[in-house]
């Protein structure tokens, strides 16, 4: 069995969120700023002339392609976006919605003002929105990478949670952008495979980093798995569960060519002691019938050799035997695994006991 490393166990998986909200990945081709640049000034030109439908469907292609951005969404950008959306949401009559898209695009920009130039009709909406402090009273776990890009911004990962502002943010990490909301009070767990390196596997060695694991190993589709790191074998199976050190666990190095070896050998000088004693039998037997002096000896001869044949085979059987004998012992030690003992850093799916 071969053991396996995080990435190709996470190979071509797609981004996870469990234990509430939802996360969205682009499922279009990626975009850049400029053509999202574009659409956006094409967006504000139909606003300024009043036309809110084209402008409603321009401001609505800017967020699909914000959404599948290849690099990180510049601050500005977003929070134009979302500004001049809830403009627009308020002047189709939707309150909630404008409040809804002001709140985005203080994600972005904190400090937004309103823009003077723009029709003043959605402005107390903004300002109320703008009143209110964006408090952190929901969080996200984030099983990958040690930091990401926030609604345009780097954060640093605390143990791997992010305490946010309730409602709908933009990810991007490692090439990989996501729309995930979160509900006030939520604290949902997103594992974020294309961000998982080998490393990971040194997760097993902390509480938080097991949780973290388990969580990698269950997003795979696998129910049970065994980590050893060189230094200690944890086995998965919903839970952490410690074994030991592989050397008191794991099968030493040679375990398999130590029970072929004694397997062969033992056969061989079975083979041989089998081989001696029908030829001395044979012999011993056609000596005992003859009446011939010379041809008696010849056959007695032939007797003694068979003899020592068939003792010498006995002897190297039983050292084979011994030898086998020595490998299953290794290789049927509680909770040992069928497989040479792994080096510093390896996962298995699968043990055969």
């Amino acid at each position: 069995m071969v053991p396996l490393t995080p990435t190709e166990l996470l190979r071509a998986r797609e981004p996870r969120l469990t234990g509430g909200g939802r996360a969205l990945r682009c499922a279009s081709e990626a975009a850049t700023t400029i053509q999202l640049e574009g659409v956006l000034a094409t967006a504000e030109d139909s606003l300024s002339y009043m036309e809110f439908s084209a402008a409603s469907a321009q401001l609505q292609a800017a967020g699909e392609l914000l959404a599948c951005l290849d690099e990180p969404a510049p601050p500005s950008l977003g929070a134009r976006l979302f500004f001049l959306e809830g403009v627009v949401a308020q002047r189709s009559g939707s309150e909630l919605m404008a409040k809804q898209s002001f709140r985005r695009a203080l994600f972005f920009d904190p400090q937004l003002q309103w823009d003077e130039a723009v029709s003043p009709r959605a402005r107390p909406l903004f300002e109320e929105v703008r009143s209110s402090p964006l408090v952190a009273d929901a969080s996200l776990r984030v099983v990958g990478p040690a930091s990401l890009i926030l609604d345009g911004r780097e954060v640093r990962l605390e143990d791997g949670v992010l305490a946010l502002p309730s409602g709908t943010h933009l990810l991007y990490a490692d090439g990989v952008t996501i729309t995930v909301a979160v509900l006030p009070g939520e604290a949902p767990v997103l594992v974020l495979p294309a961000s998982v390196t080998d490393d990971a596997l040194a997760w097993v060695a902390t509480e938080t980093g097991r949780d973290a694991l388990g969580l990698l190993i269950s997003h795979a589709g696998e129910e049970s798995a065994w980590v050893t790191t060189g230094a200690a074998l944890w086995h998965w199976n919903g839970h952490w569960e410690f074994l030991g050190h592989p050397d008191d666990v794991l099968p030493p190095r040679g375990t398999p060519a130590l029970l072929a070896t004694g397997g062969a050998v033992a056969l061989a000088g079975g083979a041989a002691a089998l081989a001696g004693y029908a030829r001395a039998t044979s012999s011993g037997g056609e000596a005992d019938a003859t009446n011939a002096w010379v041809e008696y000896e010849v056959l007695a001869s032939d007797y003694e050799r068979g003899v020592r044949t068939m003792r010498s085979g006995k002897i190297v059987a039983a050292g084979g035997l011994a030898l086998a004998a020595t490998g299953a012992a290794f290789y049927l030690k509680p909770n040992g695994a069928a497989t040479v003992a792994a080096g510093p850093g390896s996962l298995f799916l699968t043990l055969q006991w």
